[in-house]
């Protein structure tokens, strides 16, 4: 008879996180010149967030390079404070808002803390999506928003193609 194994498999780890985050303290250097899909997912972004006519005193930019969204939401009627949160101590520091240096696998924010969470193109390179939405879910007030833009299987199909 043959013992069954009670352990579990280790995490699937799809994406290196220390060299993804060396990557974005290399792109942090010239992103001004390289930045026009981050600048127009943000202004979508703020599009839908504008269809929600309610005040989010509170808010947080979670992965978020080097200020584009965090900037557009502190001009928001009823945002008090915005937070940056990003990987890359250098994106970090361009921010003209508070900013952490921690990765979206990691939050190091208090429970109900904000009322609502903003991502612009960085969670797809998280290893555990869901765990990083239960993270998210933590860190929202109940009734909190969460609004995220994330490049999926069929975006930039134009650009696969060529």
């Amino acid at each position: 008879m043959t013992k069954t194994s009670t352990t579990k498999p280790s995490a699937i780890e799809v994406f290196d996180r220390q060299l993804l985050r060396m990557r974005r303290d290399r792109a942090a250097m010239g992103i001004g010149d390289y930045d026009f899909l981050l600048r127009d997912v943000a202004a979508r972004l703020m599009d839908r967030l504008s269809l929600v006519k309610r005040a989010f005193p509170q808010v947080l930019d979670l992965g978020a390079h080097h200020g584009i969204l965090a900037d557009l939401l502190k001009a928001r009627a009823g945002t008090q404070n915005v937070f940056a949160c990003d990987m890359s101590l250098r994106f970090a520091t361009q921010n003209a808002v508070p900013a952490v240096v921690a990765d979206e696998e990691f939050l190091p924010f208090q429970k109900s803390c904000m009322d609502a969470v903003v991502s612009n193109l960085s969670l797809q390179w998280v290893n555990d999506l869901p765990g990083a939405l239960v993270q998210i879910r933590n860190t929202l007030k109940p009734d909190g928003l969460f609004l995220a833009a994330v490049l999926g299987g069929e975006s930039l199909r134009e650009l696969r193609d060529s």
